[in-house]
């Protein structure tokens, strides 16, 4: 497997650019406002995704004595897929969190914080 150049990234971006939409808009209308730290919506649609592109993810937690001993609700999933690569090849680790911070006053909202909505080709919503 070799390292793709930018103009070869651009071009798989805008072939599977309905597929990454769709993905984003389905992730940020899953609410997963800390606190309280509802993450179990948010870690089965990343396990959903990373097996339909035929990768073997898995959820870890903390123990729950270990979480609550910091005033965190649990359980705090962690979603890990692996993809293996060559030896010797450089590495490369996505990392992110699946919280966000409330909304506020819904009110003052545009658009729908959860809606996930596409207006003039950008997703409005928290995420």
């Amino acid at each position: 497997m070799r390292a793709i150049t930018r103009q070869e990234a651009e071009k798989k971006i805008e072939q599977y650019r309905d597929d990454l939409v769709a993905m984003t808009q389905a992730l940020v209308r899953i609410p997963s406002v800390n606190p309280p730290g509802n993450y179990e919506g948010m870690s089965e649609k990343m396990l959903e995704l990373y097996r339909a592109e035929g990768l073997e993810p898995v959820v870890a937690r903390a123990p729950k004595t270990d979480v609550e001993a910091q005033d965190l609700t649990f359980p705090r999933p962690n979603v890990i897929a692996l993809v293996p690569g060559r030896k010797r090849s450089p590495v490369f680790c996505l990392d992110a969190h699946m919280d966000v911070v409330g909304v506020g006053d819904e009110s003052r909202w545009t658009h729908p914080p959860f809606g996930g909505e596409l207006h003039h080709g950008k997703i409005y919503g928290r995420g």
